[in-house]
């Protein structure tokens, strides 16, 4: 998850790793623009099955939506 103001260096972070699979160093891998101004982004979120109906889903969010707040955003966005 990530503020809408750092969905730019989200490549830059993962090019580290490009040489290990074979990756040009100008691979662009999100270009798609997933958050918006005044949007907090959860890329993802899973739960084992194993733990299924147990609400932890629901606290993740609970949790994201705090740490969101903490940061001055009050807009989740999940795709």
């Amino acid at each position: 998850m990530y503020p809408y103001k750092d969905q730019k260096i989200i490549d830059i972070v993962l090019r580290h790793d490009y040489a290990k699979t074979g990756l040009p160093i100008s691979t662009v891998i999100f270009s798609d623009q997933e958050a918006w101004p005044h949007e907090w982004y959860i890329d993802a979120l899973a739960v084992d099955p194993d733990h299924w109906g147990e609400k932890i889903a629901s606290h993740l969010l609970d949790e994201a939506e705090m740490v969101a707040a903490k940061q001055g955003y009050h807009i989740l966005s999940l795709m």
